[in-house]
């Protein structure tokens, strides 16, 4: 049973941290998630922008061409007017022909600037489609880093989403193992005194410890509070105007059997509870320090201490409601104790369980006591 409650307990801590990490997980997830849609519809404007510039590209290429093959026409005019020149001048003479010659030679003029202006443009085009086309290289390159970036994103997302089922499995597994661990009664005493406390069933959860003698006597329970949340629900009964205290105790500390009262040295220094009215009513004691501010109880009410070792926190609940006063600091191993003085009261203890999560939040004129 004792390893059982081990193992449970350090699967709890280990499932407090798998769900911090499954929030942080999840938030990832999210977040890559939002990414790799952004990504993905920067791709797709890039290709369609890419596919823009190809057409482009494409026009100034045929552009080019239809440009080349009118300067290659327009030289061979060139040609042939220079060779119609020449042949004029041969049939005709040089005098009569001059009037030609110069009205040849304006409209050669035109067309050799209309060359170079064709030749320019042909430049300016290929100047302007090599710009283009490094243009397209860098949006290219750009755009396969975009497509790598948007895959590694995916894998990432699909390596989170089986971090996140695996701890859903892991989380549900140590759950399931918490339920198997509080189904049945781990409800046990160190009784130092026998002839003291008697100990008895109620039914398969619940316990009795029945005061056969009238003195000061302090009973640990056996389950030591480490790695989780822990619970003691008590009510004591027929106990007349004093009812009794519940409250931890040091691991490391063995309560003596005999007259035990928890409020004096040196018993006090290692212990922590909260009375009904054994002195002032409603009281936290810590290590012989008196803190009032919690109600008092009487008997047959029920009172409940919640112990989160991972806070190192002890707060007190009446009735289902959580008292100002609680303690805070706690840093070692405790386990719970039970105070009682009348001979014939007796204490129900109604659940010692672990638990998920804690059932404590802040409430109004909170006052903190240092372990």
């Amino acid at each position: 049973m004792q390893k059982l409650l081990t193992r449970a307990q350090a699967s709890e801590s280990e499932n407090i941290e798998l769900k911090k990490k499954f929030i942080k997980v999840q938030k990832e997830s999210q977040i890559q998630t939002e990414e790799l849609k952004k990504e993905k519809k920067k791709i797709e404007k890039e290709k369609e922008k890419q596919k823009e510039e190809e057409i482009k590209r494409k026009e100034a290429e045929t552009q080019k061409l239809q440009l080349q093959g009118e300067v290659q026409r327009l030289t061979r005019e060139n040609e042939k007017y220079k060779y119609e020149v020449a042949r004029i001048k041969q049939k005709f003479g040089e005098e009569n022909v001059e009037y030609e010659i110069k009205q040849i030679e304006n409209k050669e003029k035109d067309k050799d600037e209309k060359i170079q202006q064709l030749e320019e443009s042909i430049k300016l085009k290929e100047e302007s489609n090599k710009v283009k086309d490094e243009e397209m290289r860098r949006k290219d390159e750009e755009l396969q880093r975009l497509k790598r970036n948007a895959e590694e994103a995916e894998q990432k997302i699909h390596r989170l989403e089986q971090e996140k089922e695996q701890e859903k499995q892991m989380k549900e597994k140590k759950e399931a193992e918490l339920k198997k661990l509080n189904e049945k009664s781990i409800i046990a005493f160190i009784n130092q005194d026998p002839t003291d406390f008697e100990l008895s069933d109620v039914d398969v959860n619940m316990k009795r410890l029945t005061k056969k003698q009238t003195k000061h006597s302090t009973i640990s329970l056996n389950q030591v509070l480490e790695n989780g949340i822990w619970s003691l629900e008590a009510q004591f009964e027929n106990s007349s105007s004093n009812p009794g205290a519940l409250g931890i105790v040091r691991d490391t500390y063995t309560i003596p059997a005999g007259d035990v009262n928890p409020a004096q040295n040196p018993h006090a220094q290692h212990i922590a509870f909260y009375e009904g009215y054994c002195w002032y009513g409603g009281c936290v004691y810590c290590k012989g320090s008196r803190n009032d501010g919690n109600a008092m109880f009487n008997g047959n009410q029920i009172v409940r201490l919640e112990y989160d070792s991972n806070k190192g926190t002890l707060i007190f609940f009446l009735e289902d409601k959580q008292q100002p006063v609680f303690i805070s600091g706690i840093k070692e191993k405790v386990r719970f104790i039970i105070f009682m003085y009348r001979a014939g009261s007796y204490c129900q203890i109604r659940s010692l369980k672990k638990l998920s999560a804690p059932t404590s939040g802040h409430v109004a004129n909170e006052k903190v006591v240092q372990w």
